[in-house]
């Protein structure tokens, strides 16, 4: 089943960017450890891999959770969200 898709929406969303920062912690390392230890590649110098998925996540409070426990869809990528209701936006 494909869903037919406004592209001519999408486009005004070309240009645009969003910006965040986060810090790598060792604090934030050794959670990660943790976690996923025994599932982890443990080779190689600097920042495990995959803790790149820990870093810069969005904190959306209760109140503004969707069912499924992500931040609700609209603020950065409202065009693309209505656009695309079946994308996961993250």
């Amino acid at each position: 089943m494909t869903e037919e898709i406004d592209v001519s929406s999408l486009k005004t969303w070309i240009g645009n960017s969003e910006t965040v920062s986060d810090y790598l912690t060792s604090s934030l390392v050794d959670r990660f450890h943790a976690t996923l230890d025994p599932l982890l590649w443990l080779g190689g110098d600097g920042a495990p891999l995959g803790i790149q998925w820990c870093t810069n996540v969005s904190a959306a409070h209760t109140g503004k959770l969707s069912e499924d426990g992500h931040a609700l869809k609209g603020d950065f990528f409202a065009a693309c969200a209505a656009s695309c209701p079946n994308v996961g936006w993250g």
